[in-house]
Order: C-alpha cells, then sequence, then structure tokens
C-alpha cells in the first residue's frame, strides 16, 4: 500500500503531499498546539544561534 495514494484522485497535483513522516512521540503539546519546534529539533537539530542576526 502507498501512503499518500488515495489522495490522487481527490486533489490536485500540487496539494498532494511530497512525503510522510512518523513520529515516536506526540505532535501536539497539552493546549492541542503543533509543537513544529520538537520535530525541528529532531530532524535537524536545535537552532543554531550564531545564525540568528
Amino acid at each position: 500500500m502507498i501512503l499518500g495514494g488515495g489522495t490522487a484522485d481527490r486533489l490536485e497535483r500540487m496539494k498532494r503531499p511530497r512525503s510522510v513522516e512518523f513520529a515516536d512521540f506526540p505532535l501536539r503539546d497539552d493546549a492541542g498546539k503543533m509543537r513544529r519546534s520538537a520535530l525541528r529539533a529532531e530532524r535537524v537539530g536545535p537552532p543554531r544561534r550564531d545564525l540568528v542576526g
């Protein structure tokens, strides 16, 4: 089974997901907000402070 295969007939090509990732931890905090910083940290590491102007 191909993930996202069911979207091919319902969505325009530009709106279809390019990739799917799975996480081993909850993606939302207690308030229900998405934890994008946690996803980013797991994928590429914590943000580097020396690059911020």
